[in-house]
């Protein structure tokens, strides 16, 4: 089995980014950390470089993961339901959200 990312990028609403960035840290994230087979959480903002623009902020949450059987088992529990309607019930009309996983091929070390 191999390690994969499991990554969630949402776009933001300026008037709530505050509140739901720190409750994404505080509550959302170690909430789905409780999933076994769920290592690792990062949170990371997105800076589009020129040309590129973006009118709303954008967030990538990481989330390392043991397998690519762990990330199926959280996605089809009751647990990752009851997460995401938490999401979508306080900030889903705030957010914009895409979903990938992301399974190495080959690690280049300098």
């Amino acid at each position: 089995m191999s390690e994969i990312l499991y990554n969630v990028t949402l776009t933001v609403d300026p008037k709530v980014e505050t509140e739901w960035r720190n409750w994404m840290i505080e509550v959302h994230l170690p909430d789905v950390l409780k999933s076994p087979g769920f290592r690792q959480a990062t949170v990371q903002q997105v800076e589009l470089l020129p040309p590129a623009t973006a009118d709303r902020p954008s967030y990538v949450m990481s989330y390392l993961v043991e397998s690519r059987e762990a990330l199926e088992s959280y996605l089809k529990s009751e647990m990752a339901v009851r997460i995401r309607e938490d999401h979508k019930k306080r900030y889903g009309q705030y957010t914009t959200a895409t979903r990938a996983v992301w399974s190495p091929v080959k690690t280049i070390r300098a």
